[in-house]
């Protein structure tokens, strides 16, 4: 994990086995690490997939809400292209070779890209936004946490997903990325939070065999009807009710896939599962859940946010939460980060994000996790 609280940038590394089989991406074919950013300051608000090298961590924009990756790009002149090739929204450059240090920090230096954004396109009428180049040094803290595996899986049938519009990243493709889980982590010594994240107490060949199977059924299955049916066929008539396209489905999903470690330290980890169920291939439900643990104890720590903070309905007036949040206000379920915590519904994927500073008055001081918010 490469941590900076002072700016408030954040990548958690994935270290992945690639001796197992087809189903895994050969290293060589990829950047050596795989991680997570969550960047979280005055410069911007991101949490992406990374690929990176030893020397340097591309940050890219791949779900701009005003020019999504899910369409087809315009170019200046108004005419469509198909080549989309997503923004990159700021480069991180390390100081020294990640690879070649055993310090506990390295030195980097980001930039925040210029940011050339359409905002609208109605006819010829394009207007956009310019953000200018900003640069800025700093220390990542370097944990090394080798206790911990992530057992990513990747089906090669996902790979096959493409349309005839999008070459680089077709919807069907990240449409399987968010649906469909291919990460599983296992944390040695720790058999109780394993058996609550994958209902087995520890990682073997069978568990990997039995993933491998289900996987490969489910998705060779949307594969098929994915290819001979319209995406709105795909997905329940009361998830349509809330998106007009892919684009605006990706848009809601774009911080989460369906598994993600969003914070890591000596005493607490905590996770983010999506459980999307399908009824004839027809994603017809999202259910989400925050699973933090204490790590000594194992316990698994109430997800529900009465429990973390005081008068809940004060706290989401104060930031304008959607009115459905209301409803079922004793269900709202939270999950932390380094600097943010991240507020949602047990169904669905509205989603609210809220500094530690500005939660911190709202925190129950007897809650284990206050220590975060001091």
């Amino acid at each position: 994990m490469l941590k900076d609280k002072i700016n408030n940038i954040y990548v958690y590394v994935y270290e992945k086995n690639d001796n197992y089989n087809d189903l895994y991406l050969p290293r060589d074919n990829v950047f050596p690490y795989l991680g997570r950013v969550y960047i979280n300051n005055d410069n911007g608000f991101i949490i992406n997939d990374v690929y990176f090298s030893s020397e340097r961590i591309g940050v890219k924009n791949y779900y701009d809400k005003d020019n999504p990756i899910l369409i087809n790009k315009h170019s200046s002149d108004g005419n469509r292209s198909y080549g989309y090739e997503p923004e990159t929204f700021a480069e991180i450059k390390f100081k020294t070779k990640l690879d070649n240090t055993s310090k506990s920090q390295i030195e980097y230096i980001i930039e925040f890209k210029p940011y050339d954004s359409i905002v609208d396109y109605v006819g010829d009428n394009i207007k956009k936004t310019l953000r200018d180049p900003v640069r800025i040094e700093g220390t990542f803290e370097i944990i090394r946490e080798d206790e911990a595996e992530i057992i990513r899986l990747h089906n090669a049938d996902i790979f096959g997903l493409y349309n005839d519009k999008s070459i680089l990243f077709s919807s069907e493709r990240i449409f399987s990325g968010n649906v469909f889980n291919f990460d599983y982590l296992f944390i040695n010594g720790k058999e109780k939070i394993n058996s609550s994240i994958n209902g087995v107490r520890e990682f073997s060949d069978e568990f990997l065999k039995d993933k491998i199977n289900e996987n490969k059924d489910i998705v060779e299955s949307y594969v098929k009807e994915s290819k001979q049916r319209h995406w709105k066929s795909l997905i329940d008539e009361s998830i349509l009710n809330y998106i007009d396209n892919y684009a605006d489905y990706y848009d809601e999903l774009k911080e989460f896939k369906s598994f993600n470690i969003l914070y890591y330290d000596d005493k607490t980890i905590s996770l983010y599962k999506r459980v999307s169920k399908l009824e004839d291939l027809k994603l017809a439900e999202i259910d989400n859940m925050f699973m933090t643990f204490e790590l000594e104890s194992q316990k698994l720590i109430s997800p529900y946010l009465k429990d973390l903070v005081n008068d809940t309905e004060a706290l989401l007036k104060k930031y304008n939460a959607p009115s459905d949040f209301y409803s079922n206000i004793d269900n709202l379920i939270f999950g932390i980060t380094d600097s943010f915590i991240v507020i949602m519904k047990e169904k669905g994927y509205g989603k609210i994000f809220i500094d530690y500073k500005n939660i911190k008055d709202y925190i129950k001081k007897d809650h284990y996790l206050a220590y975060l918010f001091n």
